[in-house]
């Protein structure tokens, strides 16, 4: 071989070796302009979110028990007395509508004499022939006839009327529950629609909670929340629309069987709240960036790509956050190297070892 063609190959050669130094450090370089970032998945949070109650036990209204007639109190229980169904708790001195019931039965029984007679008399002399007496004879008994029978129907009326006033003079518990007042003493005289008492009924027993208005929609509260005290579920029985202008407070009335609520009227209860949600995810505290404008993850796409994700912090968790978010389970984001990154920013994954970019 001579010696020109020896010189040509030797260029070639070191050309080729050129090329491959120039790609190595190429390829470095373009390794080393992506950031090297550790990665953690998302997990779900199917739980929902946890939250206690400050309640109290109420009811919607008192039962008020008034006087049906204008007599003395005999018997009344005290405020505070705890009565069961059917029992006596006022009683009115009845012996003056018992005097008025005597005349009323004696004068329906003259009454009904009155009828009796007069019908009497007026079949007697339609049976005779008219020749003998007069058609104005006639009308006249027929008249009183009539006019017996209808003051015979009116004092049978009273008298209905008089039993009814007399027997609500008894006034009994119309359900299981308490005496919360009484209105008036034994010995004291009452007039028709004056008050006696007012009633707490076990049956009209409801659990009533401020819960802030931040924590759920007032018109989907009853499809995501769920309501419980010591373990046993309660139903939503209504929801005001009025909220609480200071406090923001809304408030939320539960129901449950006597049986579960054996509790005093104006007991404060803690209750449980549960709420569904499917924004909801747990990430680890190193994955969630703090900053006055809002707190933020960096999410990972599939090629290396960043993606800055708004968070919201509901609950703190054992070295977690539960977060409200659009991020869904299997997500990646970024643990560590976070300082410098940007939007849109491709990032590659370090498998081991000290993140470069990033104060540790």
């Amino acid at each position: 071989m001579n010696k020109p063609n020896l010189i040509t190959l030797n260029l070639l050669q070191l050309l080729a070796i050129l090329h491959i130094i120039i790609m190595f450090l190429f390829s470095t370089n373009s390794q080393a302009a992506n950031p090297l970032v550790k990665v953690t998945q998302v997990e779900a949070w199917n739980k929902g979110l946890f939250n206690i109650l400050n309640c109290e036990i109420d009811v919607p209204f008192m039962r008020i028990l008034s006087s049906e007639t204008q007599a003395k109190l005999k018997y009344i229980l005290p405020k505070g007395s705890d009565v069961q169904k059917g029992a006596l708790i006022a009683e009115q001195d009845d012996y003056f509508l018992m005097q008025s019931l005597h005349r009323l039965q004696q004068n329906l029984k003259i009454s009904l004499i009155a009828v009796e007679y007069n019908l009497d008399e007026y079949n007697r002399l339609f049976s005779l022939k008219n020749n003998m007496v007069s058609p104005s004879v006639l009308n006249e008994f027929s008249f009183k006839h009539k006019q017996a029978k209808s003051k015979y129907i009116v004092l049978k009326n009273e008298i209905s009327e008089l039993e009814y006033r007399i027997k609500s003079m008894k006034y009994f518990a119309p359900s299981d529950g308490a005496i919360a007042h009484t209105f008036i003493r034994p010995g004291e005289y009452l007039n028709q629609g004056d008050k006696l008492i007012s009633f707490v009924s076990d049956n009209d027993k409801e659990i009533n909670c401020e819960v802030p208005i931040a924590l759920f929609d007032v018109k989907t509260t009853q499809k995501q929340n769920q309501f419980s005290i010591e373990q046993l579920p309660l139903k939503v029985k209504r929801i005001s629309k009025i909220l609480n202008k200071n406090s923001q407070f809304v408030n939320v009335y539960l129901q449950a069987s006597a049986d579960v609520l054996p509790y005093l009227l104006g007991q404060r209860v803690k209750v449980e709240m549960t709420s569904h949600n499917d924004n909801l995810a747990k990430l680890p505290l190193d994955g969630i960036n703090l900053s006055p404008d809002g707190h933020y993850t960096w999410r990972v796409s599939g090629d290396g790509e960043i993606e800055k994700v708004q968070i919201k912090i509901v609950s703190n968790l054992t070295n977690a956050f539960l977060v409200e978010s659009k991020l869904k389970q299997g997500d990646k984001v970024i643990t560590l190297g976070k300082s410098g990154l940007v939007n849109k920013q491709k990032v590659s994954f370090a498998a081991s070892g000290k993140t470069q970019g990033d104060k540790l």
